[in-house]
């Protein structure tokens, strides 16, 4: 990686590095050695608590492969169920990216052990906490898969009379590679940059840059619609997960489990 400036997201680094000290980068280095992903494999159960107080049991089944998590969350007998597009494990933070109906959320949790979660849950102006342990097994597990969802087959055949479905995207159609205008920040800090995506099957190479220079990703995935790609600032790894929706990219960035901020970036 260069050493040169990575315009205002070094800034953000550098307030990430000022706000926490030393020691809590040391010990979050620490949690992740011991911590891997796969252990948080599974379904868990418990409640979210609302803004108004309000309370609400929650199962969500977590899966984890080509570096990113997904899954789906339900929030009670009869609801549909909220994807889980991308995520990602930093040290003992959980961070996932949620579709509530093509709108983003995010669930960001603290990792007690590999069979508990803590922390919180934001959708627009909405906010809340949750506790979450480990299903018993045997417990269903979340999933997104709906009757209308299956493609029609011998086996499922659409109703008569009923209009055909569009036919699905072409196996070679690529909506990441290419240049994409992006900003992320916290609070009153805004900072544009642009990102440069090749896409070969599931893998994702190319750089982010900005007004005063730029780095490259570490190979990343992206797979049903979701985004997962990481880049290196002097020894930090900043990890960036999104989906892909209507054209857009939307997610968080987590600056080596210290701070997460929200970005999104239009394809030029």
């Amino acid at each position: 990686m260069r050493r040169s400036n990575v315009c205002g997201l070094a800034i953000i680094v550098l307030l990430a590095v000022t706000v926490w000290p030393a020691s809590a980068l040391a010990q979050a280095a620490q949690g992740g050695a011991a911590l891997k992903p796969e252990a948080l494999v599974g379904t868990y159960q418990g409640t979210a608590i609302g803004p108004g107080g309000g309370e609400m049991p929650v199962t969500i089944t977590l899966k984890y492969e080509k570096a990113t998590f997904t899954g789906g969350v339900k929030t009670g007998e009869g609801q549909e169920v909220i994807p889980i597009t991308a995520g990602t494990l930093s040290g003992d933070r959980l961070v996932l990216n949620l579709d509530m109906a093509g709108s983003p959320a995010t669930l960001t949790c603290t990792v007690k052990g590999s069979d508990r979660l803590e922390g919180n849950w934001t959708a627009g102006d909405a906010a809340g906490t949750v506790v979450l342990t480990r299903a018993p097994e045997g417990t269903k597990p979340v999933t997104g898969e709906t009757a209308a969802a299956k493609p029609a087959d011998a086996a499922n055949p659409p109703a008569e009379g009923a209009a055909p479905s569009k036919p699905a995207a072409a196996a070679g159609a690529d909506p990441l590679t290419g240049s994409w205008d992006g900003v992320t920040g916290n609070g009153d800090m805004s900072v544009p940059f642009t990102m440069n995506l090749k896409l070969e099957g599931e893998k994702v190479t190319g750089d982010i840059s900005s007004e005063q220079g730029g780095t490259t990703f570490t190979p990343g995935v992206f797979k049903d619609g979701a985004l997962s790609i990481t880049f290196d600032f002097n020894g930090m790894a900043v990890t960036m997960v999104g989906a892909l929706k209507e054209g857009k990219l939307v997610g968080t960035m987590d600056f080596a489990g210290q701070m997460q901020m929200s970005w999104a970036a239009v394809k030029k």
